[in-house]
């Protein structure tokens, strides 16, 4: 239960963390590497999941971003396992509010692919969720 809690509230955050920032880009990539957009939200999501208890679940936590693609990644402390269906179903329910705050922060038109990317800790994939808005 407190996994399925922190896979959550690491979704919660990330949303949270991206309705901060705001102005107008061209693209995604564009908009987060301008005044160091990539590392200030990674390390705050890190702190905040920290600062939440979970800093043991997540060894790691990152976004990346290459044109009109943001990914999230989240890196478990330990090996687990995941319930593929459970997580599209949770991620299902947030990420059309996801893209629409990136779209409305950032500016950019066009449509925004967002991955979710759930890691073992030897960095071997688990699960990946991507949706397009």
């Amino acid at each position: 239960m407190k996994k399925r809690f922190a896979k959550i509230l690491a979704i919660v955050m990330a949303v949270c963390v991206l309705a901060a920032c705001g102005s107008s880009a061209k693209n995604l990539e564009d908009y987060y590497t301008k005044a160091g957009r990539i590392e200030q939200i990674n390390t705050t999501m890190m702190k905040q999941i920290t600062a939440a208890g979970y800093g043991s679940v997540y060894s790691n936590v990152w976004i990346e971003v290459k044109g009109d693609t943001l990914s999230y990644y989240y890196q478990f402390a330990d090996d687990t396992m995941l319930d593929p269906d459970m997580m599209a179903s949770e991620l299902d329910k947030s990420v059309a509010g996801t893209i629409a705050s990136i779209k409305g922060e950032s500016g950019v038109s066009s449509e925004i692919t967002v991955k979710f990317i759930y890691l073992n800790a030897d960095g071997s994939e688990l699960y990946t969720y991507t949706n397009q808005g």
